[in-house]
């Protein structure tokens, strides 16, 4: 979210587009959701789209700002993810 400068609203809407699509599985814990890429339901499919996406957004300027300020961020100190 800070990253991306969106809202938790936002960023919970999105995540539960992917979910629905099979894209995405979520593990809870307490009052957090953990999401990571469902390779194991779609298989192939879900693998070849993420090859495709990252092949198309590997020289993209706001791709390419967006990773800095993800490092910057890791760099801070500030917790991203358990």
């Amino acid at each position: 979210m800070r990253v991306l400068d969106i809202s938790q609203s936002r960023a919970s809407r999105n995540l539960n587009i992917l979910l629905d699509a099979g894209f995405l599985a979520v593990r809870r814990k307490g009052l957090w959701a953990y999401y990571s890429i469902n390779d194991s339901e779609a298989g192939d499919s879900v693998s070849l789209f993420l090859q495709a996406i990252e092949q198309g957004l590997r020289n993209n300027k706001a791709t390419l700002h967006d990773l800095e300020l993800l490092k910057e961020s890791k760099l801070g100190g500030q917790q991203l993810c358990d």
